[in-house]
């Protein structure tokens, strides 16, 4: 997941973003993004139902991940085998999660903004799954006189179209241009980001094709969701240029208030995990970092925390009460924040990772929570 700040209706989508990603596409790495706090009871009510829609999905993706056993919803979706096996057993647990969202709207009305577009992903992939009736309901919403819901329809039916052609350039082509069309009509709608972003991933037909996907969100869409992208991928574009080379991270650490540099750690593989307090994906990244230190430190891995944290006291109260994070933090209580680390490194979202090699050549960034690309990672550098 990643974290940086937005607004509530760029919070829901972006976490919706996450929900389908990792649901639809099989790995952990998603988008968190931070609702600013809320000023209305209005705002407050949108916030607890997007909780209760947020803790359901992943309950949902819990009980998917039992029933694949293993194998990803993506696995899934590109073998009709896989399809054929797996559809009776997933698509009721699908089927929950749009009830949910059905009931949520039905209750207030000025979710439908935040639901529709998510529950219209599971109708898709029910029916991909087989299940004619969750195809049914969408072309009868894409006949609907509510703009909304007819938009938002039709965009989905052309994701439907995509993955029931995942060997057809052309039909997948002609899915682009459509979806270019809406999107030219609808620079601001929110949906159209992450249903991009799901078809790029997912059973292309010719990358080239696919890659059309991103060009979509990176100059034509103007949404909060997709400033979010375009900044990401910004982001990436000046991280990469560090990769591959020699890298320094210097600062002072916590407690001692001591000079200190990854230099010193030279033939050790290190990770510089870029972290906050206030950052729910890097509370949840914690668990995992504590696993692989205390598995892999005897074998030369060393872990360096970099907060991000603007508030000392809030950063020194929850390291007391996380005692397994042994390992050192960089942060200066004088000038909190680490922006020097973060300006340099291009960091504008958290949890960012950085992993060093023997020699202290940066060899991966990790943006996001990802906790199977680290372990992956690190173990590769361990070995050599």
């Amino acid at each position: 997941m990643l974290y940086v700040k937005k607004s509530l209706k760029s919070a829901i989508v972006g976490k919706t973003i996450a929900m389908v990603a990792a649901m639809a596409i099989g790995t952990s790495a998603a988008i968190c993004t931070a609702a600013a706090k809320p000023a209305t009871e209005k705002k407050i009510t949108m916030q607890k139902a997007e909780v209760n829609a947020e803790v359901a999905q992943y309950k949902s993706m819990e009980k998917i991940s039992r029933v694949l056993h293993g194998a990803s919803m993506l696995d899934v979706l590109q073998s009709k085998s896989l399809t054929a096996k797996f559809g009776p057993q997933l698509t009721p647990i699908l089927g929950s999660m749009v009830k949910t969202f059905d009931q949520s709207m039905a209750e207030r009305h000025q979710l439908e903004p935040f639901f529709t577009g998510v529950r219209d992903h599971y109708l898709v992939i029910m029916a991909v799954l087989g299940d004619q009736s969750s195809l049914a309901r969408l072309s009868a919403e894409a006949k609907s006189a509510h703009p909304f819901r007819n938009l938002l329809a039709r965009m989905y039916l052309q994701e439907y179209k995509w993955l029931t052609h995942q060997h057809d350039a052309a039909a997948q082509q002609k899915v682009v241009d459509t979806l270019r069309a809406i999107a030219v009509k609808h620079p601001m709608n929110e949906d159209m980001v992450q249903l991009l972003m799901t078809i790029r991933h997912l059973g292309a037909a010719d990358p080239h094709v696919a890659d059309q996907a991103r060009e979509i969100i990176l100059k034509v869409l103007k949404s909060p969701s997709a400033q979010q992208y375009q900044q990401m991928a910004a982001m990436k574009t000046a991280q990469n240029k560090h990769l591959n080379h020699h890298a320094v991270f210097d600062g002072v650490l916590l407690g001692s208030g001591k000079p200190f540099s990854t230099k010193s750690l030279i033939g050790h593989v290190v990770l510089v995990d870029t972290w906050a307090t206030w950052c729910p994906p890097c509370r949840a990244s914690i668990p995992h970092v504590e696993s692989l230190y205390s598995q892999l430190h005897k074998k030369g891995f060393d872990v360096i925390g970099v907060s991000l944290d603007a508030n000392p006291k809030a950063l020194q109260t929850f390291l007391a009460q996380h005692k397994k994070m042994t390992w050192p933090q960089m942060y200066d209580v004088n000038n909190p924040g680490n922006l020097p680390i973060a300006r340099a490194y291009g960091i504008t979202a958290i949890p960012t990772q950085f992993i060093l090699d023997r020699k202290g050549i940066l060899r991966y960034i990790v943006v996001g929570y990802d906790p199977q690309q680290v372990t992956d990672d690190v173990k590769k550098l361990l070995s050599k």
